[in-house]
């Protein structure tokens, strides 16, 4: 059973790269919750993201301050407002420009496909060599969290 939910989690994870990791539930949550649905996103995360796709800094340039201010502008989490800016960033390097707050608006299910649309869009640019390096990081990363 253990295995098989590794193997499970896994194969999710890297079905987009690393996007949908940012969205899976916990183990006994359900999708709509989003107390699990942005807590795979770590710093390490949000660390490949910006030296390995965005090459500078996306999240880590915001002041915590702000971050926060846009959280609560929203109700959301910080997590939750950390995906978004990192998934309305990726959206403008793949030419499908979507604000934060075109995002902001969406249903968490809605968030989810479009994450995937865009990794996937992403994951086309990328050569095997790098696919296979970046999934690999993104591993390493979930499992630290």
């Amino acid at each position: 059973m253990k295995k098989s939910l590794a193997f499970l989690c896994l194969a999710l994870a890297f079905a987009t790269i690393f996007g949908v990791a940012l969205f899976l539930p916990l183990p006994n949550q359900t999708a709509h919750a989003e107390s699990g649905l942005y807590q795979k996103l770590n710093d390490e995360l949000v660390k490949i993201y910006e030296e390995d796709v965005a090459r500078e800094p996306v999240v880590t340039y915001i002041p915590q301050e702000e971050l926060k201010a846009l959280a609560e502008k929203h109700s959301f989490s910080i997590k939750k407002t950390k995906a978004l800016v990192i998934l309305s960033d990726l959206s403008f390097r793949v030419d499908e420009p979507t604000p934060f707050a075109t995002l902001a608006k969406m249903k968490d299910r809605e968030i989810i496909r479009f994450g995937k649309h865009l990794f996937d869009l992403y994951g086309k640019t990328l050569s095997k060599e790098e696919k296979k390096a970046l999934k690999e990081k993104a591993l390493a990363a979930l499992k630290s969290n």
